[in-house]
C-alpha cells in the first residue's frame, strides 16, 4: 500500500522536473490519499492545458469495473485521464504505457488485485528513467 502514495508523488516530481507543470511538490506531497494527489494533478494538467481535448473513459469496459473498492475503482479512472493528457500531450507515448501495464500484469509471479493494477498504472505513466529501468 505504500507504493500506492509514494509512486503518484514520483510521478507528480517526474512532471514538474520536466516541467509539465508547475505546481509545488509541497502541496502533493501534504496530500493524504492516491485520490487526493491524482485528483489535483488531473486539475493541474485541466488548468495548464485548457485546450487540450481528451476522450471520457468508457466505464463499461474498463479494467477497473468489476473492483469493488469505489475509490480503487476511481484512482484507476482518473489515472486514465491522466494517461490521455500526457498521451495527447505528446508526454508520452500510449502504446508504450499500454505495453508497459499488460507485459507486468502478465509476468510471473504477479499477484493481480485492484491495488497492485492501479500501482502498476502509475508506474506505466512514469519515463523508465524514473523507475530506475
Amino acid at each position: 500500500m505504500e507504493n500506492l502514495q509514494k509512486n503518484p508523488i514520483a510521478l507528480v516530481k517526474h512532471l514538474i522536473d520536466e516541467k509539465i507543470i508547475t505546481e509545488d511538490l509541497n502541496v502533493f506531497e501534504q496530500l493524504k490519499t492516491i485520490e487526493e494527489i491524482l485528483l489535483l494533478l488531473r486539475e493541474s494538467f485541466k488548468k495548464t492545458y485548457p485546450n487540450m481535448k481528451i476522450k471520457v473513459t468508457s466505464k463499461s469496459i474498463h479494467y477497473a469495473k468489476e473492483f469493488n473498492d469505489e475509490h480503487i475503482k476511481e484512482v484507476a479512472y482518473i489515472l486514465d485521464d491522466l494517461d490521455q493528457y500526457l498521451s495527447v500531450g505528446g508526454f508520452m507515448d500510449h502504446d508504450d504505457s499500454v505495453d508497459f501495464f499488460n507485459d507486468r500484469i502478465t509476468e510471473e509471479g504477479f499477484k493481480y488485485t485492484p491495488i497492485s493494477a492501479v500501482d502498476t498504472m502509475v508506474l506505466s505513466l512514469m519515463p523508465s528513467k524514473c523507475l530506475g529501468l
